[in-house]
């Protein structure tokens, strides 16, 4: 997947967001490297808890949803092969709970 294709689902995700759960976020921001490409969409709701959109060109992905100022959790589905979950169904996809 190219950078264009991906900078495109990143608008489309920040635009998205804002349009249809507008009343429940605070800001949405894309985080950038020095070299201007984006690696991840951030929104922060309006409790303070944010998730994280994460793609890369591989293939890689991550959602983070972060409540740990609030009951301490955090949850998070992605798609990186840790060895330990070989035996998951749906290995390398997997989600954390906590």
């Amino acid at each position: 997947m190219s950078e264009d294709i991906l900078e495109a689902i990143y608008d489309y995700l920040t635009t998205t967001a804002l349009k249809k759960y507008g009343d429940i976020i605070r800001e949405v921001t894309k985080v950038e490297l020095a070299s201007g490409v984006i690696v991840k969409v951030r929104v922060v709701f309006v409790d303070g808890s944010f998730l994280d959109v994460y793609w890369s060109s591989s293939g890689r992905y991550s959602l983070h949803y972060e409540r740990r100022h609030i009951d301490g959790t955090v949850y998070r589905h992605d798609n990186a092969p840790h060895e330990k979950h070989r035996y998951i169904k749906t290995f390398p996809k997997h989600f954390h709970r906590g």
